[in-house]
């Protein structure tokens, strides 16, 4: 029962934080004049990659399914080069 609860926390902190931070920083693009509304789903995968990293090594210990493991410092590094690299691309497709 606590995996099925933390499961759906993760689901849901990923669709609500992900879209967030997706949108924000299509918002801040759009700002200084990009219309990146064809490659949007770069941001959106950036941004859950993101999520992701932040879930797994913070957000993870607060839950109802305890785990001890982080995701190890290169591999957190390496997402964390490709979401800004992801995060990049648009800026030089328009």
């Amino acid at each position: 029962m606590k995996f099925i609860l933390e499961f759906l926390r993760f689901i849901i902190i990923m669709v609500i934080l992900g879209g967030l931070l997706a949108s924000l920083v299509i918002n801040v693009y759009s700002t200084i004049g990009l219309n990146i509304n064809n490659n949007a789903w770069f941001i959106w995968i950036a941004a859950e990659i993101l999520i992701f990293v932040i879930y797994r090594n913070k957000l993870h210990f607060s839950g109802w399914y305890k785990v001890k493991e982080k995701l190890s410092n290169s591999i957190t590094f390496v997402m964390i080069i490709c979401s800004f690299i992801l995060l990049v691309i648009p800026l030089f497709l328009t």
